[in-house]
């Protein structure tokens, strides 16, 4: 578990947590799948925007380089998303 997490925190996390210990800190673990809902989709963008909530995000590749994006994927060593920049 990471020492950036406060005792007593919320990890909420889109991955497999079974061999997550958060019994040290106290943490409350939460698992989430986000669904393409507008209204929940707004709803997470309006948490992101105040701040209340931020992204881990490992790096953010330009689509020309989406090989390497894809390479970094499969190695399986990332510690937040991947995202892809469409916009020049």
């Amino acid at each position: 578990m990471s020492n950036s997490r406060k005792k007593g925190g919320r990890l909420i996390t889109t991955v497999a947590t079974e061999d997550m210990d958060t019994s040290e800190k106290e943490i409350h673990l939460e698992n989430y799948m986000a669904q393409s809902f507008p209204i929940q989709l707004e709803q997470l963008a309006e948490l992101i925007d105040t701040d209340k909530i931020k992204p881990v995000v490992t790096k953010v590749f330009n689509l020309e380089d989406v090989k390497e994006a894809q390479r970094l994927s499969k190695d399986g060593h990332t510690r937040g998303k991947i995202a892809i920049s469409v916009l020049h």
